[in-house]
């Protein structure tokens, strides 16, 4: 059962033996082409688009946005070793956030996002995942300026084939979730299409996972001014013709969202 962490580590706990790897998904899609995330720019957004394919482009390692001893820990088998690395990149990130360092911030975003997160290697990618919330994390209440770039990747891992991965991505999207508060709601449709997944899910720390991100789910939404019923209702439609109890199990917690005058 997880419990309230400290402030900066995840707030899961590691439960389950680990898995044999897995192949990985696809390479991960242009943000824009994922539906109600809008991949535009402004004075006071920074465009982290630009940065996804470029951060890699013939660098040597003094040139990486994430120090080599971090990125080695990120990736390795040992689940403490990912956490310290995590801890690491949320007190870098704090760093570069005071010194308004938006273009590394940016790179070190599309590093975990890409090269982390869609590798074939399944530590890598749960290192992707906890190094994205560290983020998140260091970010604080700026981290609506960076959702555009952190959400797509965590979304994307739900469907991964790993179990692993997908408990770790819950976990990443409840972490970022819970900094961001009512921001996230802009994702709120891809957000409960991902509940929908982890709550039919066959693994059971997947699905407990996915009861303590529905629960926070449901209190940003209570506290929020900002949901949209309208656009919500479609993919509501969708699911509640579906026969799966645990799928029903989520849906009927909809009921309790506050109603919009």
């Amino acid at each position: 059962r997880a419990s309230q962490a400290r402030r900066g580590a995840p707030l899961f706990h590691r439960t389950g033996a680990n898995r044999p790897e897995q192949k990985a998904l696809p390479p991960l899609p242009p943000v824009d082409a994922l539906p109600g995330i809008s991949n535009s720019s402004s004075p006071f957004r920074p465009d982290c688009t630009n940065t996804a394919g470029d951060h890699h482009m013939e660098t040597t390692p003094a040139e990486s946005p994430l120090p080599p001893a971090i990125l080695r820990s990120l990736g390795d088998r040992s689940y403490d070793k990912r956490k310290n690395a995590a801890l690491e990149i949320e007190a870098l990130i704090k760093a570069l956030h005071e010194k308004q360092d938006t273009d590394r911030i940016c790179s070190v975003i599309a590093m975990l996002g890409q090269d982390f997160a869609t590798s074939t290697n399944a530590n890598h990618r749960k290192g992707g995942l906890i190094g994205l919330a560290a983020t998140a994390i260091g970010l604080m209440q700026d981290i609506r300026l960076y959702l555009d770039a952190l959400l797509p990747p965590v979304l994307h891992c739900l469907d991964d084939p790993e179990s692993r991965v997908r408990y770790y991505s819950c976990e990443s999207l409840y972490n970022i979730a819970k900094v961001a508060r009512g921001h996230v709601l802009r994702y709120f449709n891809q957000i409960f299409d991902g509940l929908c997944k982890l709550f039919a899910d066959v693994d059971i720390d997947v699905k407990n996972g996915a009861n303590l991100l529905d629960r926070l789910v449901k209190d940003i939404v209570t506290e929020s001014n900002c949901f949209d019923v309208e656009r919500f209702i479609p993919l509501l439609q969708k699911y509640i013709r579906r026969s799966n109890p645990y799928v029903r199990q989520l849906l009927v917690g909809v009921r309790f969202f506050p109603s919009r005058d």
